[in-house]
């Protein structure tokens, strides 16, 4: 690899590193824990790979953003930046919205990075949970209620495919965490009980799964 490589990674809560819901005057809030998530953990395996002066890792994921919300803060939390590699995980909160909408800004956010001599690379998400289990905080049940119904009736699968064929269509690498879920699932891994409160929050195990994953996918590119 070159002498310092810069990865961003961009996305919601899950790339930030929230975990469990707590109550609020407004419904209801995140625990942030960025040091127990995913891009930390990717971090550190990549430093223990390749020395502490040879990556720098920056984490541009926000808390309820869609792919559109992160679309508004690409020249900022993203362009400004100058990365060599980014890694674009949205759809848990897009779900709630129109497949057309994300299919179009996803294609904006691979273009723009494209055209700006930035290698993008596709993470899809985990599964969301798929039914409502213990723990999930009466001001989210709603939301959760929501999740259950686009895991189960196959929605959040149609969007993590239309992203899957838009990275295809620009030769864009992907790296499945969605489809380490589904193992899971198929395994009877109970992947529900890896969410913190059961909505779509990975633990930190999976977090790991993640870190895992997403060094390995590096290791390819690098």
């Amino acid at each position: 690899m070159k002498s310092k490589m810069k990865i961003v990674f961009f996305g919601d809560s899950v790339t930030e590193g929230c975990f469990g819901l707590y109550p609020t005057s407004y419904g209801f809030d995140t625990y942030r824990e960025p040091e127990k998530g995913y891009v930390a953990k990717t971090e550190a395996r990549l430093k223990a790979l390749y020395g502490e002066d040879t990556v720098e890792v920056i984490n541009a994921g926000v808390s309820g953003n869609s792919a559109t919300k992160g679309w508004e803060r690409i020249e900022t939390d993203v362009l400004a930046h100058h990365p060599d590699i980014v890694f674009v995980c949205f759809g848990l909160n897009d779900v709630f919205g129109t497949l057309d909408r994300y299919k179009n800004v996803m294609s904006k956010i691979f273009d723009t990075l494209s055209a700006n001599k930035i290698r993008p690379v596709l993470l899809t998400p985990n599964r969301m949970c798929s039914y409502l289990g213990p723990g999930v905080l009466p001001c989210a049940e709603k939301m959760a209620h929501t999740a259950v119904q686009f895991q189960n009736e196959g929605k959040m699968d149609e969007f993590v495919e239309a992203a899957k064929e838009l990275a295809a269509a620009r030769v864009i690498p992907v790296c499945h965490a969605y489809a380490r879920s589904n193992e899971m699932e198929k395994a009877a891994i109970d992947t529900t009980n890896r969410n913190k409160k059961a909505i779509n929050h990975p633990n930190e195990e999976m977090h790991d799964l993640f870190a895992d994953m997403v060094t390995e996918t590096l290791q390819s590119l690098l």
